[in-house]
């Protein structure tokens, strides 16, 4: 897993002072849940990570309803754990009038010929 992020569909007020295009703020001051069929823009902070990425590297994206790892204090989530969600349904739209995108920063390197070269080469 490169990168998480998670935000309840109840606590989506974002705090414009705070945030930027690419790193949304919530404001958490109020839950205010959805209505049944109700459409609402969620966005979705992914926390700060540094990755390479090299030509032709694939990325994935894994939406989830529930919490990514299991409660298991051998080989998951211990000894702390979030309060699970309301029971119900969600649907991402895309497409259309529903702009779904994913937006990450980036920053250039300098690479020289022979360092890309052993990247590529590097098993992994």
């Amino acid at each position: 897993m490169l990168a998480k992020g998670w935000q309840r569909a109840a606590h989506r007020d974002i705090d414009d002072h705070l945030s930027t295009p690419a790193q949304p703020v919530h404001t958490h001051d109020r839950a205010e849940p959805l209505a049944r069929g109700e459409i609402a823009r969620i966005d979705i902070a992914l926390r700060q990570h540094a990755t390479r990425f090299l030509k032709d590297d694939l990325l994935q994206v894994d939406v989830r309803g529930d919490w990514h790892f299991p409660r298991n204090p051998l080989s998951g989530q211990f000894p702390t754990f979030y309060a699970p969600s309301p029971k119900g349904n969600w649907v991402l739209l895309s497409g259309g009038e529903y702009d779904s995108h994913l937006l990450f920063g980036s920053r250039a390197i300098s690479v020289t010929d022979s360092q890309a070269a052993r990247l590529r080469t590097t098993p992994v």
